[in-house]
């Protein structure tokens, strides 16, 4: 708990909490009979919290989801985020972000008769998407891209040709502790000192292992402020633009010679245009 609230994200609801002790439970092996899958109930939050006062205080800001973006915000978070990357190395200071890909290459320019009254272009959508999570390091190390289908079942020809290390899943806490053992992890064992990794405030993204590691390693979260994605998220502000247009263009030249790009080929597409390289 103290770990999150370092990371400026506090639990700020017993859902949270409960999730963790869960967690915790699961993975010392043991099992408490009074929980039901080893799940707390609310009523022994309130007890725990009670008998541990120092462990609850008043926000003294308003809850993230309703917080509006302001200049002093945004100047108030550069000001600690260089504080914080003092004395650290670039290869010790990662950046993640999520970037979801469609079968949608959206609108284009077209040459039509000059009182047509409609435009259009034929060509097959699924509605097909995927979610891929791409990471850097300030010193340039590109991370392998981590491919996340939307689906409860993992089919093989998903990931053919596809990038190394996907998964199929939502982005909730399993998933993403499952990027971070996967890809970050092995990167910091690489690296000596203290290390950074930021990303947006998502509590899908804090889970007892992850914390637990970053205790023992030296890393730390720093966690944008809430709804500044696109003004304080490096990769979305510097990468995903010119990824986003590079994509568009890839999925035009694919769709003129095929029907469609089905969650199977995303991944085949990706890989085998290296959209990574747009990170230089």
């Amino acid at each position: 708990m103290q770990t999150a609230a370092d990371f400026g994200y506090p639990f700020t609801d017993t859902v949270l909490l409960q999730s963790f002790v869960q967690q915790y439970l699961n993975r010392k092996g043991v099992n408490i009979r009074q929980f039901h899958d080893n799940l707390p109930g609310k009523e022994w939050v309130k007890n725990c919290l009670a008998r541990n006062p120092e462990l609850r205080r008043n926000a003294e800001n308003i809850k993230r989801a309703r917080a509006d973006l302001s200049p002093q915000m945004i100047s108030n978070y550069f000001t600690e985020l260089s504080v914080t990357v003092t004395d650290i190395p670039p290869e010790n200071i990662v950046n993640y972000d999520e970037m979801n890909f469609t079968d949608d290459p959206g609108k284009k320019r077209v040459l039509v008769r000059r009182r047509a009254k409609h435009a259009y272009r034929i060509l097959g959508t699924s509605k097909s998407s995927v979610s891929v999570m791409f990471a850097g390091a300030g010193n340039g190390d590109i991370f392998s891209p981590y491919i996340v289908y939307k689906s409860n079942n993992l089919h093989p020809e998903w990931m053919q040709g596809g990038p190394d290390r996907s998964i199929s899943g939502w982005f909730d806490s399993i998933i993403f502790e499952d990027w971070f053992n996967k890809i970050a992890v092995p990167y910091f064992r690489r690296m000596q000192g203290r290390k950074i990794l930021i990303g947006d405030n998502l509590g899908s993204h804090l889970s007892y292992n992850v914390l637990k590691f970053c205790e023992e390693n030296q890393v730390s979260f720093v966690l944008l402020p809430p709804n500044s994605t696109h003004l304080c998220q490096p990769l979305d502000v510097a990468v995903f633009r010119t990824i986003k247009a590079k994509w568009r263009e890839i999925l035009m030249k694919w769709k003129e010679n095929n029907a469609g790009c089905s969650q199977d080929r995303i991944s085949t597409v990706i890989k085998g245009n290296d959209l990574t390289s747009q990170f230089s």
